[in-house]
């Protein structure tokens, strides 16, 4: 929403903590991403890939399942799978194609997680409280940025 778009260019009014905690957290979640599919890779057999290669490919694979030409990616990312680590690294085009399936499963058994979580009506936070939360956040960027 207009609304999120907005909050998320306000948080660049004080660049250096903000950047900074957001670029330690994408790093975080790089190599969370490239950890699973190197251990996912390995389950399945694929030694040609060492846990560098699979940091350089990740992302660039995880990019392209992410242009919007299909739902959720599924096709374009498969198609990106096995056409980039076949070429580039010498894996086998059935050894890409059943890594593409087996992130994707993995991902969708996490996201049901949190579906589960939803449906069964887990802790939810007021309006009045979320506000407060978000001032208290707020209050603490100013004071960092300070």
């Amino acid at each position: 929403t207009a609304h999120d778009i907005d909050e998320a260019i306000l948080n660049y009014k004080h660049p250096l903590p903000v950047v900074f905690v957001q670029l330690l957290m994408s790093v975080g979640v790089h190599l969370g991403v490239s950890v699973l599919h190197f251990s996912h890779g390995s389950a399945i057999g694929i030694v040609q890939m060492g846990f560098t290669d699979y940091l350089v490919i990740v992302p660039i694979l995880l990019t392209i399942t992410a242009l919007p030409i299909a739902p959720a990616g599924w096709g374009v990312g498969e198609l990106a799978y096995t056409k980039l680590l076949p070429d580039v690294f010498g894996v086998s085009w059935s050894m890409a194609l059943a890594l593409s399936i087996v992130s994707r499963i993995v991902q969708l058994a996490w996201s049901l997680l949190g579906g589960v979580f939803l449906i069964t009506g887990g802790h939810k936070i007021s309006p009045k409280e979320l506000m407060h939360e978000i001032e208290e956040a707020e209050h603490e960027m100013t004071e960092a940025a300070e």
